[in-house]
């Protein structure tokens, strides 16, 4: 989803419209200007202030200084980008109309769990597990094709015991999508169900599994296949 905004404030040129913070997986990862220039986003994860959505995004672009690190607020249509030190709005912007079914999202003011901030910050618990977003999390062994569970996991022990991750695959499914991918470390592999608007149900990451590479949906039923061979079938409801 794409939203459109004005900057009524200098900008990297008179009347540029941006397409503000284009998303993949649910993550936004660059900024395009609407004359085709692309302003790489270097880092961002969102948060949440007063009830307000934000992104806190470092960039490249100039002005107003190559590198700075911004806030950039959204709320319902209306957008500016905040020193974070300072306080000072840099940028100020308001969304242009978009078509129907379009309109910039806003996201839900809930906290986030554990599990899902970890996830937007492109990291996992090293544990080999089953994650939902509403705060189960269960450690897991595969035998025959299936995941069983062998315990509960407390993300609260160890919440610096992360890997890194990249989703490699994706699919639509029912009530939204489903992707796969791969850790820092070669042995590592993960899949995960997403809601209609990418955002995380539920992630399972094991450690010796290879990157999982390939997905196969056969109405509620998820198969995935890892690099190595490794073969899992759940179902998207009840994983575990």
């Amino acid at each position: 989803m794409l939203a459109a905004v004005t900057f009524d404030q200098p900008a990297p040129g008179d009347d540029d419209v941006i397409e503000l913070l284009q998303r993949r997986d649910g993550v936004p990862t660059e900024v395009v200007l609407r004359d085709g220039n692309t302003l790489t986003v270097l880092n961002i994860a969102w948060g949440y202030d007063i009830g307000d959505e934000y992104a806190h995004v470092t960039t490249n672009f100039s002005p107003p200084a190559e590198g700075i690190e911004i806030d950039f607020f959204c709320t319902d249509t209306v957008a500016a980008i905040v020193d974070p030190e300072t306080g000072t709005t840099l940028l100020s912007a308001v969304a242009d109309p978009l078509p129907a079914g379009q309109a910039p999202e806003r996201r839900s003011g809930r906290d986030l769990s554990q599990i899902e901030r970890i996830w937007q910050d492109g990291r996992l618990p090293i544990v080999d597990g089953v994650f939902f977003v509403d705060g189960r999390s269960y450690a897991v062994d595969v035998a025959d094709s299936a995941l069983h569970v062998v315990g509960q996991v407390d993300l609260a022990e160890d919440p610096e015991w992360l890997t890194s991750i990249d989703i490699t695959r994706e699919a639509p499914a029912p009530g939204g999508f489903v992707c796969a991918g791969e850790g820092s470390h070669g042995s590592e592999g993960f899949f995960a169900r997403l809601d209609g608007d990418k955002r995380l149900v539920w992630v399972c990451y094991l450690s010796e599994s290879n990157p999982f590479d390939q997905l196969a949906l056969t109405g509620n039923t998820l198969t995935v296949s890892s690099t190595s061979g490794v073969v899992i079938t759940v179902d998207l409801d009840e994983p575990v």
